[in-house]
Parts: C-alpha cells; sequence; structure tokens
C-alpha cells in the first residue's frame, strides 16, 4: 500500500493521550494524519470518525432538544 502524504482523518479517543505538549482527553474528536490515526486505532485509543456519522449524531441531539407539543 502506497503512503499518502496530505491525508487526514476525524478520530475520537477512548483514552487520554499527550500530544504536542498538551493532554487530550478522552472523548475529544480531532483530526490527525491517516497513519497516526491508524496507529492509535489499531492500539485501541481511538475510534474513527465518519463525516457522516458525525452529521448523523448532530441531528439525533437537536431532534432530541425540541418540544413535542
Amino acid at each position: 500500500m502506497p503512503l499518502l502524504t496530505g491525508v487526514n482523518m476525524k478520530i475520537k479517543l477512548l483514552k487520554p493521550l499527550y500530544l504536542n505538549n498538551h493532554v487530550v482527553l478522552d472523548g475529544e474528536v480531532f483530526e490527525t494524519s491517516d497513519l497516526h490515526g491508524r496507529e492509535l486505532i489499531s492500539k485501541g485509543y481511538a475510534l474513527v470518525i465518519n463525516d457522516k456519522d458525525e452529521t448523523d449524531s448532530d441531528k439525533v441531539v437537536k431532534n432530541s432538544s425540541k418540544k413535542k407539543k
């Protein structure tokens, strides 16, 4: 598999991680390189976040906050 540069992915951390001189807490979503993201996922530190999944979860939160008449 060729190594692609400039490819990024969104991941959600399952465990706190010390990254770039600060701690990223579990549950936070951030963007990282594809290679770094795959490494964190394989070690069980993170889950991949798809843009479609993120927008679907946003819709659920918005719909649940509406009051029913």
